[in-house]
């Protein structure tokens, strides 16, 4: 870019601005490779950004210039579809066990829970009696992950009107880090009636947090936190469709599993700890997703809520 006359000529932040972001978007583009893809954020908006769908090809190139390269991860679940987004296909692997023992964790699922949009209505009174079964067998901390924060609004709405045993906090939209930070502290002290956070899956709460200890005694995962159709979740469908693979695994099977993973290793943070997370969805048991779960996942099937409650209290009197 450059100025023809600059004699009287002043520079606004604006201008500034623009210019940086224009080099970044400029240095940026040297990346760019068929995995990236042209998105319009609003229509006739005249706004649009490059989406990365498949940054393979970018990294293969990175990795080139390096003499080594090493990629760790504890939730690299499942590993065949970060193999691939990660351009590291035929590259040695190392699977390490676990550090924490098994026996620590339980792992239920509550049967006959059906979270599709179509179906929830019918089914948030059993959801809500799983999640009272399992808080009531033992006073302690609890963090229960809702699909959507309109999902969760309606999950507080039926535990209040028959749970007033211990503090429930939940997550809401735009929290800044102070109200995060408050969030977080309500499990940092010794209540007896326990707390009961309610957070989204796949939101701040859900991934990157440590509540060692009697900080965190059990986790709900309500769904399968499958994404919403969006444009942009469509574009990854269609990217994948075109390679003959199952876009839709892509796009919404593999973000979900995801989230699932980030939210259950909330739970178990240290060899000492132990916990039990429930899962509330059928879903669960269907071979497409049962499939890509860790495989030291144990999840065993319980038919009703107060079969939840009889297994986690013999769960603690081990």
């Amino acid at each position: 870019m450059y100025l023809l006359d600059t004699e009287n000529f002043e520079l606004k932040t604006s201008d500034q601005e623009l210019m940086l972001r224009c080099y970044r978007f400029n240095f940026m583009s040297d990346y760019f490779s068929e995995g990236h893809l042209w998105v319009n954020t609003e229509e006739d908006s005249g706004t649009c950004k490059m989406m990365c769908i498949d940054p393979s090809s970018s990294l293969r190139g990175s990795y080139a210039n390096a003499k080594a390269c090493i990629i760790f991860s504890a939730t690299m679940a499942p590993y065949a579809y970060y193999e691939e987004v990660l351009g590291i296909e035929g590259c040695r692997k190392l699977v390490l066990d676990s550090p924490f023992p098994p026996e620590n964790r339980q792992m239920i699922l509550g049967a006959g829970v059906d979270t599709r949009l179509g179906a929830r209505e019918k089914h948030y009174g059993r959801m809500v009696s799983y999640i009272l079964s399992l808080i009531k067998s033992k006073k302690a901390n609890y963090l229960v992950f809702c699909p959507s924060y309109q999902f969760l609004k309606e999950i507080e709405r039926r535990i209040v009107e028959e749970w007033n045993e211990g503090l429930i906090v939940t997550q809401t939209t735009g929290m800044d880090e102070n109200a995060k930070a408050e969030f977080l502290g309500c499990f940092e002290g010794e209540s007896q009636d326990g707390v009961l956070g309610l957070a989204v899956l796949g939101g701040s709460f859900s991934e990157g947090i440590d509540l060692v200890g009697s900080r965190l005694e059990g986790v709900v995962i309500i769904g399968m936190g499958t994404p919403y159709m969006s444009p942009e979740n469509e574009l990854i469908k269609r990217f994948y469709d075109e390679q003959n693979k199952n876009g839709y695994t892509y796009a919404y099977v593999y973000p979900a599993i995801n989230k699932i993973v980030q939210a259950v290793g909330r739970l178990i943070r240290t060899e000492k700890d132990r916990g039990v997370a429930l899962f509330l969805d059928d879903r669960y048991l269907h071979p497409r997703y049962k499939m890509l779960l860790p495989n030291p996942w144990q999840i065993k099937k319980l038919s009703e809520p107060e079969a939840v409650f009889e297994s986690h209290l013999r769960f603690w009197s081990d």
